[in-house]
């Protein structure tokens, strides 16, 4: 009986994204807007868990269920409804010249993606000079770097480092910007910060950076294409082809190669750390699948595919036997910036720490992994509960619709660069917070403050009711 109610939920959730996905259409929006992005990410999630790769015991809860339909939809309204009211005002998007980009951002750029060229690449010769991975496997580079961060106190080089690569990776997101409009000494620093960050995810066990950098540069190029050419014709098939085929290699090395290689006991024993990580079992299908060579890596596929199916599981779990009704930290867990800022200002330790503990201990406690991806919503529940998570997804729908339209009418690198940061993030939020990872909130935050320097100054400049160059206005 639970299992079919499960499966009700679960073909109703997945009713309501596709509902709400045809609306997003139906109102024009492309797919490469918020509100489809956030849409589609969810449609994963459902998707995965319908082919029962990974069998569930539980999938939803009714409390877990409503609420992520109206988080959900509170998103998506308020990103069609500012995009409504936005395109009133400015219906015609920046022209397909050459985006400029400010001297003081090239210079911050510039600079600091050097110095963090410098810093990781005394880090890769110190780790090859202690022996490298014949001294370490991905699985123990991966608990040092958790332990670290955790216990990390904000110092001038800590924040030095955290600066240098808040530069990288606007460097290594911004290559397509800088090869349109032709800034080839960023495009060189550009691709040797990705091989930076590569190597700096690898060290620490890692591959969400990875993913967020990769993720960012294919969004913009795709995106930049499609405002400088707008007919579908064989040139625009096969940039969405080249784009299709990065994003399966991508996946395979993520959910295959990855996950096998920082844990080689994983191929033999998938049952055992799925159960480490939820009350979950693979599919008999998939072992039976697997018994032939083709598909023969297909258990690892399963394992690593839970993250993409769980974070509903999780999400229903944490709100049944969390202490919701106690948290609210208003903020504190999704936004530790302010947080570390000031410990580092009055010599004392970040809380943030001590609420990602109780917040492990509901894990840990039923012997699951501490921290598994549990929607960006959960993390919004312990800062703001039930009905603040949803009015918060209802101002974060308004807002990444804002930087999507702001960005649609600029002809500059700086807002280029925030959409190819924001947009990635309402995808990624559907399996946890970005918001709490510095790569993420720290890149974004620094980009935006460029951008909107960046429009003071050329408003200051031209006189202020005057548009600006290239871009769509109808005032």
């Amino acid at each position: 009986m639970a299992e079919r109610i499960d499966l009700l939920l679960l073909a109703a959730f997945l009713a309501v994204v596709i509902v709400l996905l045809v609306t997003c259409k139906r109102a024009g929006a492309s797919w490469l807007e918020p509100g489809p992005i956030f849409l589609v990410g969810w449609a994963v999630i459902a998707g995965f868990l319908s082919t029962t790769f990974v069998v569930y015991d539980q999938i939803f809860t009714g409390v877990s269920f409503f609420s992520l339909v109206f988080g959900i939809s509170a998103f998506v309204i308020a990103a069609l409804t500012m995009r409504m009211r936005y395109r009133r005002r400015h219906p015609q998007a920046a022209s397909a010249a050459r985006p400029t980009i400010a001297v003081s951002s090239w210079t911050l750029i510039f600079s600091g993606s050097i110095v963090y060229l410098a810093l990781e690449a005394r880090e890769i010769i110190e780790f090859f000079a202690a022996g490298g991975f014949d001294a370490s496997s991905l699985v123990d580079l991966r608990e040092e770097h958790t332990l670290r961060t955790l216990e990390a106190q904000a110092t001038p080089a800590s924040i030095g480092k955290a600066a240098a690569r808040v530069a990288a990776t606007l460097a290594a997101v911004g290559i397509p910007v800088f090869w349109r409009s032709r800034n080839w000494l960023l495009i060189c620093v550009g691709a040797a910060a990705i091989v930076a960050l590569f190597a700096e995810s690898l060290l620490a066990g890692g591959r969400v950076m990875l993913a967020y950098v990769a993720l960012g540069a294919l969004y913009i190029f795709v995106h930049q294409r499609r405002a400088t050419d707008s007919r579908v014709g064989a040139s625009s098939v096969v940039r969405f082809v080249f784009a299709g085929l990065i994003l399966l290699a991508m996946s395979y090395g993520m959910l295959v190669v990855f996950p096998a290689a920082r844990n080689p006991a994983l191929i033999d024993n998938v049952d055992f750390f799925l159960s480490y990580l939820h009350d979950a079992r693979v599919s008999e299908w998939v072992y039976r699948a697997s018994e032939r060579s083709l598909f023969a890596a297909l258990p690892v596929f399963a394992f690593a595919s839970s993250y993409l199916s769980q974070p509903i599981v999780k999400y229903s779990f944490f709100l049944e036997h969390g202490r919701i009704d106690d948290w609210y930290y208003l903020g504190s867990y999704n936004f530790p910036l302010l947080g570390k800022i000031g410990a580092a200002l009055t010599d004392s330790r970040s809380s943030w720490a001590e609420i990602r503990a109780e917040i492990a201990s509901v894990s840990t406690r039923f012997g699951y992994a501490e921290n598994p991806w549990a929607t960006g919503a959960r993390d919004l529940v312990i800062d703001f509960g039930l009905l603040g998570m949803v009015l918060a997804m209802f101002l974060f729908g308004a807002a990444w619709q804002w930087l999507f339209e702001r960005a649609r009418i600029s002809a500059v690198v700086e807002w280029q660069i925030v959409l190819a940061l924001a947009m990635p993030m309402a995808f990624f939020f559907v399996f946890f917070s970005p918001f709490p990872i510095g790569v993420f909130s720290n890149t974004l935050v620094t980009a935006l403050a460029l951008a909107l320097m960046r429009s003071l100054t050329d408003t200051a400049r031209r006189g202020p009711g005057v548009p600006a160059a290239g871009a769509g206005n109808a005032e």
